[in-house]
């Protein structure tokens, strides 16, 4: 009686390893099935030495700072374009009102360069967050070069997210690295290839 269960197990197992076996070239020969393109160099950008991730919110300010210099010692031309998205909520603590006015006196001059600001703003019901953004800009509504446009859907732009592009010069994508929400860490782009697949995601949500 021993023997032949015995028997009868050893089968059960050569049942087992042969159906295994089996999974085992099917799943290998599907995967000879699959078609996987090659990488096409031609296709891709290797990016420069300076482009980097930086952190804190001081490099971010000290950032967007020399991108917005750098513009206003260059002549604005028709595709000269500044992106600034306003979706999320300040650090008061750090964009104390002398800081805000620095970049304020800034674009002021950019403008006057020649080049235009966009604005990306998030309508949500914090009255607060909107009405410090209409007093930054105010003084410079009558130049003629500021753009503001608006979205109030959550799906539209990651929340969380700000972006920070100076056409031919730098895009800024910054982003909360902990469960704060605040931005403290960014990709600086210097590369051409990259400000212009920035610039083209930012012209997309305007249209």
């Amino acid at each position: 009686y021993n023997s032949l269960n015995y028997s009868i197990e050893c089968k059960k197992k050569e049942k087992i390893v042969v159906n295994t076996s089996k999974s085992k070239n099917k799943i290998a020969a599907n995967t000879n099935i699959i078609d996987i393109p090659q990488l096409n160099i031609t296709n891709s950008v290797d990016l420069s030495c300076n482009d980097k991730l930086i952190y804190g919110i001081s490099n971010i300010f000290s950032t967007v700072i020399s991108m917005l210099e750098i513009a206003s010692r260059h002549k604005g031309r028709d595709n000269n374009i500044i992106y600034l998205t306003v979706c999320n909520y300040l650090d008061n603590s750090f964009f104390s009102e002398n800081r805000l006015l620095y970049i304020r006196n800034l674009l002021q001059k950019v403008i006057e360069n020649g080049w235009k600001v966009y604005f990306l703003l998030r309508i949500d019901n914090n009255m607060e967050r909107i009405m410090r953004f209409i007093h930054f800009i105010l003084p410079m509504g009558g130049t003629g070069n500021i753009y503001v446009y608006y979205f109030n859907k959550y799906d539209i732009f990651i929340p969380g997210k700000e972006m920070y592009i100076v056409s031919g010069i730098g895009a800024l994508s910054c982003y909360p690295a902990g469960q704060s929400m605040v931005i403290n860490c960014g990709f600086y782009l210097r590369n051409k290839s990259a400000i212009d697949v920035f610039t083209n995601y930012i012209n997309l949500l305007i249209q």
